[in-house]
């Protein structure tokens, strides 16, 4: 387990404070980020202000942007160091017969993040 501090909400209305918690250990086809900026949407809002009495914390944000911290031991697109931008549940696995009908987000098998490397900020 790889300890992590993220900022959640811990119920409607309240601001997000930081909360210490652990992830699972990388497997061979994992990449690790440290998320240095997350973007907050709708459905993010949504499922804070949906919160009730006595749920967990939630910590917001399913897009954002980090460096590479560590690799699984199957990945060769990324290195530790890379700048990369996340979205979350924006692919399918393909395969499924709902597809293309239906929102990645609706598809019984999602296979979870899309990582692609960041470019370079224009100057």
């Amino acid at each position: 387990m790889r300890p992590v501090t993220g900022y959640a909400a811990h119920g409607p209305g309240q601001g997000l404070r930081p909360i210490e918690f652990t992830r699972r250990d990388l497997r061979a086809d994992d990449v690790a980020v440290r998320v240095t900026h997350v973007g907050v949407c709708h459905s993010d809002l949504h499922a804070v202000e949906g919160m009730t009495a006595g749920a967990p914390p939630l910590v917001p944000g399913h897009e954002f942007t980090g460096e590479v911290t560590a690799v699984g031991t199957e990945v060769t697109r990324f290195r530790a160091g890379d700048a990369v931008a996340v979205g979350n549940i924006v692919d399918s696995c393909g395969r499924c017969d709902k597809l293309p009908r239906s929102p990645s987000a609706l598809l019984p098998r999602v296979p979870g993040h899309h990582l692609r490397r960041a470019r370079p900020a224009r100057r």
